[in-house]
């Protein structure tokens, strides 16, 4: 009984293997709703985590919620719908083959994990053709290029970097 409670309730106990205490322990599940069964309930139970992480993004600001200026009705929706339908992409393409391998990450954990691993992607272009390298590797390849092509590169890069810092 809860006395605190003053509308029905639907729990199922259940067992689940604890791997800290080597055996098994009790859990139960609650819910206001007395139409559920036992495998609706631990089903709903399951898509919890999902949602309230799904709910902490919106309101932490990976989705950039809070960076909103606009003060216009309809830029606000346009906003927020475009946010809702880019999570909703997320949440399909997290469910492919392809995309497997970003499920149970927020945006900010892909978006740091580069920096995490110190592999980042460089993406190279010359002579019309483009490639995207991981930057370690990369360097390695220029290491092994001849001194006569690393010069040619240290001297246009001086050039480029020179250039770059006088439109500064």
């Amino acid at each position: 009984m809860w006395s605190a409670c003053e509308v029905p309730l639907n729990a199922w106990v259940m067992r689940f293997w604890n791997k800290k205490k080597k055996r098994t322990d009790p859990i139960v599940l609650v819910t206001t709703d007395l139409e559920l069964n036992a495998s609706w309930i631990v089903r709903h139970y399951e898509e919890r985590p999902e949602i309230e992480q799904d709910y902490e993004q919106l309101k932490s600001g990976g989705w950039q919620l809070k960076k909103l200026s606009a003060t216009r009705e309809s830029e606000i929706v346009f906003y927020v719908l475009t946010v809702v339908l880019s999570s909703s992409l997320y949440h399909l393409f997290v469910n492919t083959q392809a995309g497997a391998r970003f499920a149970d990450k927020t945006r900010q954990a892909i978006a740091f994990e580069p920096l995490r691993t110190q592999r980042t992607p460089i993406i190279v272009y010359a002579g019309g053709c483009c490639e995207i390298f991981e930057t370690l590797s990369f360097v390695q390849m220029v290491l092994q290029w001849s001194p006569l092509v690393q010069e040619h590169l240290r001297t246009w890069l001086a050039e480029h970097l020179n250039q770059i810092q006088k439109r500064e």
